[in-house]
């Protein structure tokens, strides 16, 4: 007695849309989300100028720097930003290398005026000590 061999198409669909159901789960649950995600918007003209004046208070410091190619700054968010006005006081610390080639941390405070695209300086004190 000959048997009738029943048609395999159907498990070759069943473990094709098995195959694709778990490859999807993989790429869903491995993607990076954050890569994706919008950059933060800037909300007030004043939130923008502390940051900008943030940038700038850190080429102040880089000046001041033995090797300024590896300063290594925080986020504005871990700086003290004080404003007055178009005066600024702003606070941080810059990681960097030292001559000889060691890591150093160093504190910092920047004391400027802004005016328009200009800024004037009114001190910069690098671990407690006034260098301008």
């Amino acid at each position: 007695m000959l048997r009738e061999r029943k048609s395999d198409w159907p498990f070759i669909i069943y473990y094709i849309v098995l195959f694709f159901i778990v490859v999807g789960a993989f790429i869903y649950i491995f993607n990076d989300k954050d890569e994706f995600e919008p950059a933060p918007k800037i909300e007030t003209q004043e939130q923008y100028e502390d940051v900008e004046a943030y940038i700038d208070a850190q080429a102040v410091v880089k000046q001041h720097l033995l090797t300024p190619s590896t300063a290594d700054f925080p986020s504005s968010s871990k700086a003290s930003i004080h404003r007055d006005g178009d005066n600024f006081r702003i606070s941080s610390y810059v990681d960097y290398e030292n001559a000889f080639g060691a890591n150093i941390r160093s504190d910092w405070t920047v004391e400027f005026q802004s005016r328009g695209d200009m800024i004037a300086i009114s001190s910069v004190v690098i671990n407690g000590k006034q260098v301008r």
